[in-house]
C-alpha cells in the first residue's frame, strides 16, 4: 500500500526536525490536525505552506504528426522531447509530495 501525501511529508517533516533540532525540544505527539507542541506545530505548518505553493511548470513540447513535420528527424526530437517531459512528470510525482505540476 503506497503511503499518502501527507504521511510522505510527516515522514521528510520530521527527518528534518530530527536532524536540526535539539532533542530535547522534539515533541512528535499528533494532535488531530497537527501536532501538540506549538513549536512543532507552526514548523508543521509551515512546512506544509511551502510545499504547497511549489508549482512546476514543464515545458509545453507539439509533437507533429510524421506528416506536418518538416522532416522526420523533426518529428522524432519532438517525440523524444515529449516522452522526457512525461517522463519529469512521472519523477515528480512518485515523489508524492502532492506538488502541483502544470
Amino acid at each position: 500500500m503506497s503511503k499518502s501525501v501527507e504521511d510522505t511529508r510527516r515522514e521528510l517533516f520530521e527527518h528534518a526536525v530530527k536532524r536540526d533540532w535539539l532533542e530535547s525540544m522534539i515533541c512528535f505527539q499528533c494532535k488531530a490536525d497537527g501536532y501538540a507542541d506549538r513549536d512543532i506545530d507552526n514548523a508543521w505548518w509551515a512546512f506544509n505552506a511551502a510545499l504547497d505553493c511549489v508549482g512546476i511548470e514543464l515545458p509545453y513540447i507539439k509533437a507533429y504528426p510524421p506528416n506536418e513535420a518538416s522532416s522526420d528527424v523533426d518529428y522524432w526530437i519532438d517525440e523524444a522531447k515529449w516522452e522526457m517531459r512525461t517522463d519529469c512528470r512521472t519523477s515528480i510525482e512518485s515523489l508524492n509530495l502532492g506538488l502541483k505540476i502544470k
